[in-house]
C-alpha cells in the first residue's frame, strides 16, 4: 500500500545492461533478507514487510527480457514514510553499474550505505525546527549520529552542520539567537556534493574542515606542506562531470605528465595550484588526494626516492 508515493530512478549508465538479468540479481538480493516479501511479474516487482503494511513497485519495461541493451532504468515506487526500501536497493546495487537517482534532490545517492537521503525520513521535530531556523534544508546523514550535510535554501549549496552545536541546540531549553559556525560550504549544490563524497573528499569533522578549509586528502603520511625529503610525484587529473555528477579522468597538453620531482623543503599544495594557474587560471581545484601507497624511483645517485600518486580534481580543464 502506497499512499503517499515518492519515485527513485534506477540507471545504469556504463555499458550494456540486461535488465531481466539484473533485475534477478535484485530480486535474490532481496531474497536473502529477513522479514520481506517479494512478488515477480512480468514488468514490475512488488516488495512488502511481515512487519508494516507499506509496499513498494519496482517497475521496468519488461523483466523477462533476454536482450542487451545500450542502457536500461527501473523506477521504485514507495511510500514517502519507507526508508526502509530505497537503502536495501542501494545495497543491493553496490557492486553494479548502477545508480539511484532521486528527482526531488535532482541528484543521484552516493555509494556509501552509511549515508542515509533523508527523502523517505521523518526529522524529529525540534531538530526540523533547528535547521529551517538556520536556512537549511537537511538531505543526508549518517546512520546513528547528528552528522549532517544540509542545502542553503539561499544558494542551494550543500554544508557540514556543527553537530555539536546541533546538539547542544537540540538539549537546550532557552531561546538562542543565531550562533556562528552552524554549516560550512562542502560544495556549490547537491550534484557535486555526491561527485566529492563517493570520492572521499567530503569531510565529515567539522571543526577540522574550519581550521583546514582546503579540501586535501593526504593519506601518505608525508608532510605535503613542506617536504622533508626529495619527492617524486605522479599526477592524476579528473573533472566534474555535471550531468553524470562524477569525475572524470582527464589528460590535457595543459596539466603535467609523467614523474616530477618536487625537492626537499618545499610544498606540494603549493606546486599544485601554481600548475593549474599556469596551464588552465580558470580552472577551479575541488579536491586533492595523496594516495596511501608509496613506491620508489631512482633520484640522484641512483638513490632511491619515494614516489606518491597525487589525485586532483578540478571543474574543468
Amino acid at each position: 500500500m502506497v499512499t503517499d508515493p515518492v519515485k527513485f530512478y534506477l540507471v545504469k549508465d556504463r555499458g550494456p545492461a540486461n535488465l531481466g538479468q539484473d533485475i534477478e540479481n535484485i530480486f535474490n538480493y532481496l531474497g536473502t533478507i529477513n522479514d520481506i516479501t517479494l512478488k515477480k511479474e512480468t514488468d514490475k516487482v512488488t516488495i512488502g514487510y511481515s512487519q508494516t503494511p507499506l509496499t513498494a513497485t519496482l517497475a521496468g519495461t519488461d523483466f523477462s527480457a533476454k536482450d542487451v541493451v545500450v542502457s536500461s532504468q527501473m523506477t521504485l515506487i514507495c511510500d514517502k514514510s519507507d526508508n526502509v526500501t530505497v537503502n536495501l536497493l542501494k545495497l543491493a546495487l553496490r557492486n553494479s553499474d548502477y545508480r539511484i537517482f532521486n528527482p526531488l534532490t535532482g541528484s543521484y545517492m552516493v555509494t556509501s550505505p552509511d549515508l542515509l537521503d533523508l527523502t523517505t525520513v521523518k526529522l524529529e521535530p525540534k531538530i526540523s525546527k533547528i535547521f529551517s531556523h538556520y536556512g537549511f534544508t537537511p538531505l543526508f546523514n549518517y546512520q546513528n549520529s547528528l552528522i549532517y550535510f544540509a542545502k542553503n535554501k539561499k544558494d542551494k549549496s550543500i554544508h557540514l552542520i556543527n553537530r555539536h552545536l546541533l546538539e547542544y541546540l537540540t538539549g537546550s531549553r532557552s531561546k538562542l539567537k543565531k550562533q556562528e559556525n552552524f554549516g560550512l560550504k562542502v560544495a556549490h549544490n547537491t550534484g557535486e556534493f555526491v561527485a566529492l563524497f563517493d570520492r572521499g573528499l567530503i569531510p565529515t569533522s567539522f571543526y577540522t574542515l574550519l581550521n583546514r578549509p582546503k579540501r586535501v586528502v593526504n593519506q601518505s603520511g608525508f608532510d605535503i606542506e613542506r617536504f622533508n625529503t626529495n619527492t617524486f610525484v605522479t599526477f592524476a587529473f579528473f573533472t566534474f562531470d555535471k550531468e553524470k555528477q562524477r569525475f572524470t579522468q582527464v589528460s590535457s597538453a595543459k596539466l603535467p605528465e609523467g614523474i616530477t620531482l618536487i625537492k626537499k623543503g618545499n610544498s606540494l599544495e603549493k606546486f599544485i595550484d601554481k600548475t593549474i594557474k599556469m596551464g588552465n587560471p580558470k580552472a577551479k581545484i575541488l579536491g586533492v588526494k595523496i594516495s596511501g601507497q608509496v613506491t620508489f624511483e631512482k633520484g640522484e645517485r641512483d638513490k632511491l626516492t619515494p614516489l606518491l600518486l597525487v589525485s586532483v580534481f578540478l571543474d574543468k580543464v
